[in-house]
């Protein structure tokens, strides 16, 4: 009797540690940050603000090669077979800044378009320690969530799946690339007076005639 486990294809992201010339610039664009998108976010945070991507250059020089390799990976690409590039223009449509203070958080929402982003710059805290908090104690490590960025998704079974990132210093720089569609929230973190900064971005198809 021959036996073969197979596994059955779900769709996953892409985790990037990003140069520094490409974080650089993120930060010369936050200086020149524009108009607030509070009203147009789910974020329960004090400040979002739109930023503008200088003659496409961090679509170009980063997002593009994420999209290509999203789209040609075997365990990614069912999905979005309905975006191929014969048939859509990608662009990078929305691109915005948060800034996180203690005790504000991001719910479970999901974004519009067909790709999205999370970059973390700035990360004033260290999960092993927000995850020690007095309120904390006695609950289970799996379910300590303070300061946590999460994907939630379902299994083949239909049960919600959550893939938490446990967050301090050594995860500024990174970014993750996703499906608009893949649902996430940030927990909120304490006893940090500084704000945790964070880029975002949705990236869109426009049909080409």
């Amino acid at each position: 009797m021959k036996m073969k486990f197979v596994n059955p294809p779900n769709t996953g992201w892409i985790e990037t540690r990003l140069e520094q010339k490409y974080i650089d610039f993120l930060w010369k664009i936050i200086q020149a940050r524009n108009s607030s998108l509070k009203e147009n976010l789910a974020g329960n945070i004090s400040h979002s603000f739109a930023i503008i991507d200088e003659n496409n250059y961090f679509f170009d020089e980063v997002l593009s090669d994420h999209i290509r390799s999203y789209y040609q990976s075997d365990n990614c690409r069912h999905p979005i077979n309905e975006y191929s590039a014969d048939v859509f223009k990608l662009h990078l449509k929305d691109f915005w800044v948060n800034f996180q203070h203690q005790g504000e958080f991001n719910p479970y929402h999901q974004h519009g378009g067909v790709y999205s982003f999370a970059i973390w710059l700035k990360i004033p805290t260290d999960w092993k320690e927000q995850h020690k908090l007095p309120f904390l104690e006695g609950i289970k490590d799996c379910d300590k969530k303070a300061s946590n960025f999460e994907f939630e998704y379902l299994d083949m079974l239909g049960n919600i799946r959550n893939y938490p990132y446990l967050l301090d210093k050594s995860m500024e720089g990174t970014m993750v690339f996703f499906p608009a569609r893949l649902r996430h929230s940030v927990y909120p973190f304490y006893n940090s007076n500084q704000p945790r900064i964070s880029v975002a971005g949705n990236i869109w198809g426009r049909r080409e005639n």
